[in-house]
């Protein structure tokens, strides 16, 4: 038997829930927010577990030009600097046994920049 794939996107409240394949685990809305506080140049998000896959469909920073997102193993991820929020679609895949981060594009910040992701958990 083939899987069979949902080609069916469903928006929710500004998340995006992207398809799956018939059985996989269920999907699951997800937030975290961090502040970088001043004179730092990060700050943890979560760690996404292993055997989990986190796909981030958007970022907020309280300084448009002040901070990116970067995984721990996937890297920086762009974002736009001339706005608070950059949505990615269908979103970005951290796998598991990584953390995400909120990370100050200057070095340590000069003001608290609190920082917000959304998107999905499977």
């Amino acid at each position: 038997m083939k899987n069979i794939f949902i080609t069916v996107a469903v928006l929710i409240s500004n998340f995006l829930v992207v398809p799956t394949s018939l059985g996989a685990p269920p999907e699951q809305l997800f937030s975290a927010s961090a502040t970088i506080t001043t004179g730092q140049s990060s700050a943890v998000l979560t760690e996404v577990p292993e055997g989990t896959t986190l796909i981030v469909t958007q970022f907020c920073k309280s300084d448009v030009m002040g901070a990116d997102l970067i995984g721990s193993v996937l890297g920086r991820v762009p974002s736009q600097q001339n706005s608070n929020c950059t949505t990615y679609i269908p979103g970005v895949v951290f796998d598991g046994a990584q953390s995400i981060s909120c990370v100050s594009i200057f070095g340590p910040a000069f003001q608290d920049i609190a920082c917000l992701i959304n998107g999905v958990i499977q």
